[in-house]
C-alpha cells in the first residue's frame, strides 16, 4: 500500500503557516497545501487531527500541530550541514530559545544570522512571523505590495521595512526563501 502524502492545512496568509511552508520547501519535502479561510480553518484543523489552530501537517508518521514541530520534522530530513537546528548543544539551545521568543515577541540581535554563522530556525521563525509587517515579495502566497496598497496601509509597511528588524526579515526572505 502506498504511503500517504504529506498534507499541510493552513490559512494562506498566516505567518505561522508561512514558517511551516518555508521549512517544508527548504527541505524539499513534497506536500499538498489545503488552504482555508479564517474560522473554516478550525474545522479543517480538527479533521486533520489537530486542535483549532493551523498549521497542521499530516505525515505518514503522524500529525504535527505546531509550526515549531513542523520545522523540527522538516529539519530532520536534511543533511547536517543544512540543518536549521545545530547539533552543538549550546548553539541548539540558543536557536530554540530565539525561535520560541520570536514566536511570542519580535526582535533582532543585529548579527548576520541570529544564532551562529548560518541560517537557523531562529532566523526562519523571525522572518516568517515578521511577514505581516513587511509583506515580503517572496512570501509563500501572493501578498499585495506597498505600491498596490492604500497609503494608510502602505506607509506603516514601508516604515517596518526600513526598521533594522524589518530589513533583517526581508533579507532572510530574499536570501533564504
Amino acid at each position: 500500500m502506498p504511503r500517504p502524502e504529506r498534507t499541510l492545512v493552513t490559512i494562506p496568509i498566516s505567518h505561522f503557516c508561512e514558517k511551516a511552508r518555508w521549512a517544508l520547501d527548504r527541505a524539499e519535502l513534497a506536500y499538498t497545501e489545503r488552504r482555508h479561510i479564517q474560522i473554516v480553518h478550525q474545522l479543517a484543523a480538527r479533521r486533520a487531527g489537530g486542535a483549532r489552530t493551523v498549521p497542521v501537517l499530516v505525515t505518514p508518521d503522524g500529525v504535527l500541530t505546531q509550526s515549531g514541530d513542523i520545522l523540527r520534522y522538516a529539519d530532520a530530513q536534511l543533511p547536517e550541514e543544512r540543518r536549521l537546528y545545530p547539533a552543538a548543544t549550546a548553539l541548539r539551545g540558543e536557536v530554540l530559545a530565539l525561535e520560541q521568543r520570536f514566536d511570542a515577541v519580535l526582535g533582532v540581535e543585529g548579527r548576520r544570522f541570529l544564532a551562529g554563522d548560518r541560517f537557523s530556525a531562529a532566523d526562519l521563525a523571525f522572518a516568517a512571523l515578521s511577514a505581516p509587517l513587511v509583506v515580503p515579495p517572496q512570501y509563500g502566497t501572493p501578498l499585495p505590495q506597498p505600491g498596490e496598497m492604500p497609503e494608510r496601509m502602505a506607509g506603516p509597511v514601508r516604515a517596518w521595512r526600513e526598521h533594522p528588524s524589518g530589513r533583517f526579515a526581508l533579507r532572510m526572505f530574499a536570501e533564504q526563501r
